[in-house]
């Protein structure tokens, strides 16, 4: 389970994934020793969906808190249909759909995830 092979697909736009970006997310998981949490994860992700059931079930005590979602409409391992889910769960949200990006939107359209960020915040400091 290499970050090397998974990291360019996930990007929505994969040339925007310089040789700079590439090394700064798969230099912890130099050698399969560092690759055994990545992997650990991975696995979580397969088997343990009674797991993720329940937490699901409980959201109930955050459904309510204002919620924004930023998502990569390109993201294939978070694909759209997850955000459908995620905004029916958590129904007082702000979504920005950013339609070039996959699943790290923050280094494909830095620019317009922290303009969002900041838009949110400061709507509700004011």
């Amino acid at each position: 389970f290499s970050p090397r092979v998974f990291l360019p697909k996930s990007f929505g736009d994969r040339s925007k994934l310089s040789r700079q970006i590439h090394r700064h997310f798969t230099a912890p998981f130099g050698n399969a020793g560092e690759r055994e949490g990545a992997l650990a994860f991975a696995r979580s992700l397969l088997n343990d969906q009674e797991w993720f059931q329940i937490l699901w079930e409980r959201r109930g005590v955050l459904a309510q808190l204002p919620t924004l979602l930023i998502w990569g409409m390109k993201d294939t391992f978070a694909r759209p249909e997850y955000l459908q889910k995620f905004a029916a769960g958590f129904p007082n949200n702000q979504i920005i759909r950013l339609e070039s990006a996959g699943h790290f939107p923050q280094e494909e359209e830095p620019e317009q995830v922290a303009a969002a960020i900041k838009g949110w915040m400061n709507y509700f400091s004011a």
